[in-house]
């Protein structure tokens, strides 16, 4: 499993690509911890809840 140091270095050597980072697993397990994290560590990222995203797709 890679660390938040090492994920927010892979997305910013992508350089001006837009990336999109998907987060799952169990209940309990961390998730938006680690979205909160990755959002504060890369200023112009943008943190989506997954029932906000499945709202707007099957709407």
């Amino acid at each position: 499993m890679a660390s938040i140091p090492q994920i927010v270095a892979a997305v910013e050597a992508l350089s001006g690509e837009r990336v999109v980072v998907g987060i799952s697993g169990f209940g309990g397990s961390g998730k938006s911890t680690l979205a909160r994290s990755l959002a504060a560590s890369l200023p112009s990222s943008a943190r989506i809840r997954g029932d906000e995203l499945t709202a707007v797709v099957s709407s």
